[in-house]
């Protein structure tokens, strides 16, 4: 959100949020332990999916941690069944008309417990924070939009503004990169503010040129 409302004030926009927490944008059931919360988010992601393309936006920015698993399936049948049913709402969606910006779920310090305690605790090294290539996630929506040739959906992946080579940074340019060990702070964010907006633009104009 920091880096989209900076967008939104020199580009003179409005934004509209759609905020769940680990229930990800699927048109199937995802497992939360008991049948009322798995329908609950059943339920918002009809919602969601069915009203987006009905409201007309200009672009939607979507970005999903697969995490949760889907009734009856493991980890990896799950993300499996996730790209399929991410490529049936981006498809919607596409299909609508609607210009889709997708954000490839950014790196995890999950080998820490905290990102900014352990930057107070090695401030003469901040090296002892930073991890390995292992921090990427995997992203079956993401996944699922760069399979997608539609021009109304692309996906930017930032994953090389916090890693390189083969090392993931917890410190960037002074920035401490997350608020815990894999929410990015509202700083660090924001410096990822002219990647988005390229890619914001970019897939707008596509979309512009169609009509």
């Amino acid at each position: 959100m920091p880096a989209l409302e900076e967008i939104a004030k020199t580009e003179n926009w409005s934004i509209t949020t759609y905020l769940i927490s680990e229930c990800y944008t699927v048109d199937v059931m995802v497992d939360f332990g008991t049948p009322e919360r798995s329908q609950n988010c059943l339920d918002w992601n009809k919602k969601v999916i069915d009203e987006i393309p009905k409201d007309h936006y200009d672009l939607v920015v979507f970005s999903n941690r697969t995490w949760a698993k889907m009734p009856g399936k493991t980890r990896a049948q799950t993300w499996t069944a996730a790209g399929a049913a991410y490529t049936r709402v981006l498809t919607k969606w596409a299909d609508a008309g609607t210009p889709t910006l997708v954000l490839h779920d950014t790196p995890y310090a999950t080998e820490l417990k905290n990102v900014p305690d352990c930057v107070a605790a090695h401030l003469d090294d901040l090296s002892a924070c930073d991890g390995t290539r292992a921090r990427e996630q995997k992203d079956p929506l993401a996944d699922a939009a760069a399979r997608m040739s539609n021009p109304d959906v692309k996906m930017l992946d930032l994953t090389d503004r916090i890693c390189s080579g083969e090392t993931c940074y917890s410190v960037l340019g002074g920035v401490i990169v997350y608020f815990d060990r894999g929410h990015m702070s509202a700083t660090f964010a924001k410096s990822l503010t002219p990647d988005i907006k390229k890619a914001a633009l970019s897939v707008m104009a596509a979309r512009s040129g169609a009509k």
